[in-house]
């Protein structure tokens, strides 16, 4: 798999405190008639943490049987216990899984010479192909440039989910590999001038509910229309924000329960979208006529 384009971090919908597998249809079905590049499935934005073994395994089932083999499916594997996330990572493997997305260890606060270490172990002991997951603001720890450089070098491991939200620092990365290693932002808001430093897609949360403008926008980006580009960027701009004005994925929840496709229910330790949050979002998504 060499991962490039619009990869739609997929929430996962609940009814009642249990998987709602008719609105993960609706949801699939969305994604799925807009031909995004692939989908994430459990990641942040799913709300893994809080999915049982049992509730992960039917998850990830339910997606690939629904999708086939029209686009990858990149599950999410990672957690900060090695064999544990050697096992989800096995474990997707079997269920017919693209790759496997891979965080960065949390709270534990891993050295980067041991990040380099557990992700070669978990992509030589899975037998799976990895994409490394940076997303410092919720891990409390950053995998450096340099040390993307040496996992450029590691079998199995085919890409970085850059979610630093720091240019520079996806400026770096990219440098670090001699753009030849793919670099995905994982930040929407930065997403745009990520792609002008050698980014090569984004795993969006925006594209839950705007898959078609998030590939326009890469898409322009590619064709070297930086004028069209920047356009695009700017009107998705206040989706950006309103979609990330409380914890991912509070926001993206509340929007797809307005749009009718399914219900905003979140899992503790998060609670839904407060009022003042609702009213932003309906007035971003009367602009794009969602509602």
């Amino acid at each position: 798999m060499n991962p490039k384009g619009i990869y739609t971090a997929l929430i996962t919908p609940f009814k009642d405190g249990a998987i709602d597998f008719d609105a993960l249809k609706r949801l699939l079905k969305m994604q799925m008639r807009a031909k995004v590049a692939g989908l994430v499935v459990a990641g942040t934005t799913g709300e893994a943490p809080a999915l049982s073994e049992e509730e992960y395994t039917a998850l990830l089932q339910a997606v690939i049987d629904h999708v086939g083999n029209a686009m990858p499916i990149i599950a999410g594997t990672g957690s900060n216990n090695i064999d544990h996330t050697i096992h989800r990572t096995r474990l997707a493997r079997e269920l017919g899984a693209t790759a496997a997305l891979v965080v960065t260890p949390y709270y534990n606060k891993p050295q980067q010479g041991a990040m380099v270490s557990y992700f070669a172990e978990v992509a030589q002991k899975s037998g799976m192909e990895i994409i490394v997951y940076n997303v410092p603001s919720r891990t409390g720890v950053n995998l450096l440039p340099a040390t993307v450089g040496l996992l450029a070098q590691v079998p199995g491991v085919i890409g970085i989910k850059e979610a630093s939200g720091n240019i520079k620092q996806v400026r770096e990365t990219v440098l670090a590999t001699n753009g030849a290693f793919p670099v995905l932002s994982g930040d929407d808001g930065t997403a745009f001038p990520a792609f002008c430093v050698g980014a090569q897609g984004v795993i969006s949360v925006v594209s839950n509910i705007l898959p078609v403008d998030m590939m326009d926008l890469f898409e322009a980006v590619q064709a070297g229309d930086p004028v069209k580009a920047r356009s695009i960027d700017g009107r998705l701009a206040p989706v950006y924000d309103a979609l990330f004005v409380e914890t991912n994925p509070v926001p993206v929840k509340a929007a797809l329960s307005l749009m009718g496709v399914c219900r905003a229910e979140v899992r503790m330790p998060l609670i839904g979208a407060s009022d003042a949050t609702k009213q932003q979002l309906k007035q971003v998504m009367r602009v794009f006529e969602l509602i």
